[in-house]
């Protein structure tokens, strides 16, 4: 426990603090940051769920610098820190934290290259061990596995594919009583930071297509592009399976019975030049293609 608040308190406070951010707020983001490394950290020994949790950041932590540190540990980085509340900084909703202007993306590269380094002098798996575990009631991936068990259980499944595809069997989770899945209650004006649990209209239009049976496949260059909020992934990912629909990325093809992924992954989008370049489908596995196609209105 004490690594991880030496580096809150003495690395990502003064990063904080550089931008003027008020001390309330970056004591938010410091717990959320902390929740989010505990919960990644009390499965960590548990290689088949840390890989289902980390999966989400394979598009983009592969890339990230420095890269040559250990295992596993940029995909924490990326997960726990760039994927918590330090989004919302980042984004047009900034002023939430009462700044006077958005983390840039150099500034957001200074803090994850910082928390890469300064993990990368300790061993993940002692820290895991080092650390006490908190209850499942409190993780943040306990919650969302439980709130969405068939998106957890495919997504388990290719993030610990052994190969590049293969067929599955519906799951049992598939067979359950659909959840009552309120996405689609009143509609709400929604500044998307990519961290909020919400749905804006552009996403509840797409799925309502989807349960609508009006389009067969859902498409984002990249799991972040829909959320960096992990449950909000499942959530997304839940609807789509549970209309037996497909969820695509230019990496992977998930349905409740195949999924398949590139051979080499794709860097992960970071605006609309990236995803159009992204969707020249080169390398890219048939069914792949054959999504962004339907997409782009191919036959």
């Amino acid at each position: 426990m004490k690594i991880i608040n030496d580096y809150l308190d003495n690395v990502l406070y003064k990063q904080l603090r550089e931008i003027n951010m008020p001390y309330r707020f970056i004591k938010q983001i410091q717990e959320d940051i902390k929740l989010r490394m505990l919960s990644c950290l009390a499965y960590w020994t548990d290689i088949e769920s840390r890989n289902t949790i980390l999966f989400l950041s394979l598009e983009e932590a592969l890339f990230y610098e420095p890269s040559t540190v250990q295992k596993y540990l940029r995909e924490f980085v990326v997960t726990t820190i760039r994927n918590s509340m330090i989004e919302v900084a980042a984004s047009d909703d900034f002023r939430i934290f009462k700044i006077s202007e958005p983390l840039s993306n150099e500034q957001v590269k200074q803090i994850t290259f910082e928390a890469i380094q300064y993990f990368n002098n300790y061993d993940m798996n002692k820290l895991a061990n080092d650390v006490i575990g908190i209850e499942n009631e409190q993780n943040v991936y306990s919650m969302a596995k439980k709130k969405f068990p068939l998106a957890w259980d495919v997504l388990h499944q290719i993030a610990n594919l052994d190969g590049y595809k293969m067929k599955i069997e519906k799951t049992e989770q598939f067979h359950r009583e659909k959840l009552e899945l309120k996405y689609g209650a009143e509609l709400k004006t929604v500044v998307c930071n990519g961290f909020t649990l919400e749905f804006d209209e552009t996403l509840k239009g797409i799925l309502g297509d989807i349960i609508a049976d009006k389009n067969n496949c859902f498409y984002s260059d990249c799991f972040k592009m829909v959320s960096r909020n992990f449950e909000k992934v499942l959530h997304v990912l839940q609807i789509i399976l549970e209309n037996d629909k497909v969820f695509c990325t230019s990496n992977y093809y998930i349905s409740c019975n195949y999924i398949e992924k590139r051979k080499k992954i794709l860097r992960a989008a970071h605006n609309s030049q990236d995803a159009i370049k992204n969707m020249n489908c080169d390398g890219a596995p048939n069914v792949i293609r054959e999504c962004i196609d339907t997409m782009m209105g191919g036959n």
